[in-house]
């Protein structure tokens, strides 16, 4: 994720100052753009540890409530409630980022600016590059989640210990 946190902040030539606050920060001589990186980072890392956490717990209780399952039935069962899911954070994380960017939207829209205008303002590239970034994690998140807690229940059921949780 770092990678393409990184890739997508340079291809879209972020300088990472965006507020009055940043600038202020950036008188300090700390670099802004790895630092806007590692803001996107954290807030992406936030949206994958509950998407996995979620994930890897319905694998559990899958599991749990029919011990018999085998596994390509628990992946399509977890895989299906992990796609609601998916669904429903990457809406969540969408209206998060469009609604911290609606100040933005409005005035470039009241403005009549053009859409290249907006597409070279900051601000709201940075907001756009939080979302894609975040939901291309989390694509990639749920069926690697869902493959390593089914990994996990087989490797403590063939040692006869038991997976977290049960």
């Amino acid at each position: 994720m770092s990678l393409l946190i990184d890739v997508s902040v340079k291809w879209a030539h972020l300088s990472g100052l965006v507020s009055d606050e940043t600038s202020s920060v950036g008188a300090t001589g700390i670099d802004l753009q790895k630092l806007l990186i590692a803001g996107i980072m954290l807030g992406t890392l936030g949206v994958l540890t509950e998407m996995v956490v979620t994930q890897v717990a319905t694998v559990f209780e899958l599991a749990g409530a029919n011990e018999r399952i085998d596994r390509t039935s628990l992946y399509r069962r977890s895989y299906s409630v992990g796609m609601a899911h998916l669904g429903s954070i990457i809406t969540t994380l969408f209206l998060v980022y469009a609604g911290v960017s609606l100040p933005l939207l409005v005035i470039f829209m009241g403005g009549h600016s053009s859409l290249t205008h907006a597409l070279n303002y900051e601000p709201l590239v940075d907001e756009m590059i939080r979302t894609l970034v975040g939901t291309i994690g989390l694509i990639i998140a749920m069926p690697v989640s869902t493959l390593v807690a089914i990994w996990w229940i087989e490797r403590c059921s063939s040692t006869n210990e038991k997976h977290i949780g049960h």
